[in-house]
């Protein structure tokens, strides 16, 4: 058997074998039995190109990290052999520079955090579109900042597409200022640094009806404050069910 036949019979094993070393951005898929990357594995950008990125951590293979792909990924990109065992500084350099290639997106600082427990939407059916939609991308920074990027704006964000084109001169047009005010905040700075303080409830008129009242889970405190209370995803006959006197519903 020639060199060449030996060397092309083991290359396939480096780099399409299955997800077994790092599963970080992965899931397990029951329509593939298998683990594959997650939509936010490669959504962000590379702060290198792709050149650089396969010469750094793909061996100047081209990657096979994909969504919904099964294929580990180039082992450059976690340690200096493919079974292992994963090295932290390698991991962490890959991150900071071909997050994409390397299907890390979703360890990254703008990706890389907890959505609300009970969020306004489905955040699992949040896709590309949804990113961008004017509509909807209030509420994704505020309920799933994890699915668009959203992670280190503090729910602050542009509405509206393309604010900062023309060197951000339409934070200063005037007669622009109420569209500005209301769909440019980030990037023009006008984001409140103020929090907002909920708005106590009001006093009922003879007694509260919810003095009495218990609730049945311990974590009506923290759903609250993750919106669950004024939430339109769940019916008044489940808040009530759960946190009747939190959510104000004893009557």
């Amino acid at each position: 058997m020639s060199p060449l036949f030996l060397l092309l019979s083991v290359i396939p094993l480096a780099f399409c074998a299955d997800i077994t070393v790092d599963f970080d951005c992965a899931a397990f898929d029951p329509a593939q039995s298998k683990f594959a990357y997650i939509k936010t594995a490669t959504v962000c950008k590379d702060k290198l190109s792709l050149l650089g990125c396969q010469q750094q951590f793909g061996g100047n293979a081209p990657t096979t990290v994909t969504e919904n792909g099964v294929e580990q990924r180039p082992f450059q990109c976690f340690g200096t052999a493919a079974t292992g065992p994963i090295d932290p500084t390698i991991k962490k350099s890959a991150i900071q520079s071909c997050p994409a290639f390397c299907g890390y997106c979703c360890k990254t600082d703008a990706y890389n955090c907890k959505d609300k427990e009970f969020p306004r939407i489905n955040c699992e059916l949040v896709d590309d579109t949804l990113c961008e939609d004017i509509t909807w991308r209030q509420i994704i920074a505020e309920d799933c900042p994890s699915k668009c990027g959203f992670c280190n704006q503090g729910g602050c964000i542009d509405i509206a597409l393309n604010c900062d084109v023309d060197n951000k001169s339409i934070c200063t047009a005037i007669g622009a200022q109420d569209f500005v005010n209301q769909n440019c905040k980030r990037t023009c700075g006008r984001c409140s640094s103020t929090p907002v303080t909920p708005t106590p409830p009001p006093v009922i008129p003879g007694g509260d009806p919810c003095a009495k009242v218990v609730d049945n889970s311990s974590s009506c405190a923290t759903w609250n404050q993750n919106g669950f209370c004024v939430s339109g995803f769940y019916t008044d006959a489940q808040k009530k069910q759960y946190c009747a006197k939190t959510c104000k519903l004893c009557t």
